[in-house]
């Protein structure tokens, strides 16, 4: 008796290794009429999708934007630039989606205008300060953080008011 004998009507025969320490493995599948019709039409989908994706770049390509903006004033009664202005990058993500960026410090302020982005990047600023003072001297920072103090020290003075 042959092992073709026990496929079942109308399959065929294919071997498949599923774990090359094994045995190979037998499955059976339905003759392969059908399968050019089924690739045709993956290929038409997957040229379908590619262009969806393709015009969705495109349309994002006019979102992400950076632009330079001067920064004069921190708006505290607390802290000033030393030199104004400093100059920040903006990320336009989307519509309605701005980063403010101080990428020398990677200090970070979001909004849904830029002028919300800038008001929170100035906080971030304020608050990086303070809290960096507090813990320069009871703790050892780390290198990022000494970066960062350092910097902002440059940049800003305290007013005496």
């Amino acid at each position: 008796m042959s092992a073709s004998q026990f496929i079942p009507q109308g399959m065929q025969e294919r071997q498949v290794v599923i774990q090359p320490h094994k045995e190979p493995t037998f499955i059976y599948e339905q003759p392969t009429a059908y399968q050019p019709k089924i690739a045709a039409h993956t290929h038409v989908d997957l040229e379908m999708e590619i262009a969806s994706i393709e015009r969705e770049i495109e349309s994002l390509k006019n979102f992400f934007t950076v632009h330079t903006v001067p920064i004069n004033t921190l708006s505290s009664d607390k802290w000033e630039f030393r030199k104004p202005p400093l100059h920040v990058s903006i990320e336009q993500r989307s519509t309605y989606e701005f980063i403010a960026c101080l990428y020398d410090i990677d200090i970070y302020g979001y909004g849904d205008t830029i002028p919300e982005a800038i008001d929170d990047l100035k906080e971030a600023i304020i608050n990086q300060i303070e809290f960096l003072l507090e813990q320069e001297n009871s703790v050892k920072i780390g290198n990022m953080p000494k970066r960062q103090l350092d910097f902002l020290k440059k940049i800003l003075v305290q007013n005496n008011a």
